[in-house]
């Protein structure tokens, strides 16, 4: 279905809440690691028709699921529902019942955060039919709890982008204490495109927690060794060298690669600013590089798109985004090139793959809103 028709099977109840996806321009696995991301909002959403009811129920519109209290089985998606339920709960506030409807144009497991954009949009539709008049910052902080219920030992990139979204902008986030400075991000005579490679990735059954446990060792091992800071991208980069012989063959490289990260986020919001388009794909491609062969969160399909991108004229830098292990990549490109790659880059990976690839431009948007 189109955005239109969502909002027709929608317009009839008492909220309708619109929750974007979100990119990350660059800036991958760094936010439990209290590093640096630069993510941003985007058109592709979750639409959400919520209205008061004599009883609790949920429906999914673009599978048909369905799910109320007494109900056995319960769809996937209601982890994350539960989850706000439940914290608010702890925090002393009991949800009345009611009925909620969602669906929209953001691809699920395609590393755009659907998860994140679900939860986002349940709390904030929470917030405005029971009048909570809580703040921005607070329903962050509670949307990063509450989708934790789900398993995932995610950070807090996701809803800070969701809930501060801002057209034709992104964000660029410190995550050691949330704090945030918009940059735009339009380049004159460029685009940037997303290709959903159809790999659909679950994180909560992926390697994901790996990695944010791994990262927690890392940090206990250099504190047991005379490390002060509170996270590993503390670490000053050019004393990474010295912590070698400390960490294993397996995490060493996961170390590197967050302060390699955080490095480059910061010179990429630089080059941002001053529209060096060469500077901002090279900095895309050593990302990728980075997520592949130190982090190793790529695959196949990925790494294909990556590299198809780096053989085409016109085309800057691309990378893989969001959690890994499938989902989509950015692509920086001339304006001018677009029509020509779109059809050249979907044939190739159909060819190679004998799947569909979908690819879309990036169309930065304001965050979680209410339209009625």
């Amino acid at each position: 279905m189109r955005e239109s028709d969502y909002l027709d099977c929608l317009g009839d109840h008492e909220l309708l809440i619109q929750s974007p996806g979100r990119i990350n321009l660059i800036g991958e696995h760094t936010d439990y690691n209290k590093g640096y991301c630069l993510p941003a909002a985007i058109r592709q959403s979750l639409f959400l028709g919520i209205s008061e009811a004599p009883a609790m129920k949920f429906r999914a519109l673009d599978t048909g699921d369905d799910w109320g209290y007494g109900n056995q089985q319960r769809p996937h998606w209601m982890v994350y529902l539960q989850g706000v339920i439940d914290f608010l709960a702890a925090q002393g506030i009991k949800v009345p019942p009611f009925e909620m409807e969602f669906g929209g144009t953001l691809p699920m497991g395609a590393g755009l955060s659907s998860s994140s954009s679900l939860t986002c949009g349940f709390i904030f539709g929470i917030n405005q039919l029971m009048c909570l008049d809580l703040p921005t910052e607070t329903l962050t902080a509670w949307a990063v709890q509450a989708e934790r219920a789900s398993g995932l030992m995610g950070g807090m990139m996701d809803q800070i982008s969701i809930f501060n979204g801002r057209k034709k902008e992104a964000l660029l986030i410190d995550c050691s204490d949330w704090s945030f400075k918009y940059y735009p991000v339009d380049i004159p005579g460029f685009s940037w495109l997303i290709a959903d490679t159809g790999v659909k990735h679950k994180l909560v059954d992926s390697d994901y927690n790996n990695r944010s446990l791994a990262c927690t060792g890392i940090l206990r091992t250099m504190q047991l060794n005379g490390f002060a800071g509170a996270s590993i991208s503390e670490l000053p980069i050019h004393e990474l060298s010295q912590w070698e012989s400390h960490l294993s063959e397996e995490d060493f490289p996961l170390l590197s690669y967050v302060l390699e990260e955080n490095k480059r986020v910061l010179t990429f919001a630089e080059n941002l600013t001053a529209h060096q388009v060469n500077e901002l794909g090279q900095l895309l491609l050593e990302g990728h590089a980075g997520l592949r062969d130190q982090y190793r969160v790529s695959c196949a399909e990925l790494d294909f798109m990556v590299e198809f991108a780096e053989q085409f004229e016109g085309v800057m830098g691309a990378r893989m985004m969001g959690g890994g292990f499938g989902g989509s990549t950015l692509h920086l490109l001339k304006e001018d090139a677009k029509q020509d790659y779109q059809h050249a880059i979907s044939k190739a990976y159909f060819k190679k793959f004998d799947k569909e690839a979908k690819i879309f431009e990036a169309e930065l948007e304001d965050g979680v809103r209410r339209i009625h």
